[in-house]
């Protein structure tokens, strides 16, 4: 069963029975994805993209983002979410159940 690393603590574990699934702490989690804590990015509009300095904050924007500049050699800048937040969102299950693995 695939789930969120939050609700996958609330079974047993496969192995020990006894004792609750510790998630990505195990050795036998295994997330669904490649990149779990691959993060959400928001482009700013043209005028900042190459800005150093940090933008006005869009209105629709969690306070917790933060603003990763762009370059002169053409990287524009972008607001980012935090890893934590793009963790709670990671899907995984447990390794030692084959018939998950698919």
């Amino acid at each position: 069963m695939i789930v969120y690393e939050k609700d996958a603590q609330l079974f047993l574990c496969a192995r020990l029975g006894e004792y609750y699934c510790k998630g990505s702490k195990c050795m036998a989690w295994t997330w669904k994805d490649k990149s779990p804590w691959q993060t959400r990015r928001v482009p700013e509009k043209k005028k900042w993209q190459q800005s150093v300095k940090e933008p006005p904050r869009p209105a629709n924007l969690p306070d917790d983002w933060t603003w990763e500049p762009g370059h002169p050699d053409g990287l524009t800048g972008y607001w980012i979410e935090p890893k934590e937040q793009a963790l709670v969102r990671a899907t995984g299950y447990c390794g030692l159940l084959p018939s998950v693995q698919k």
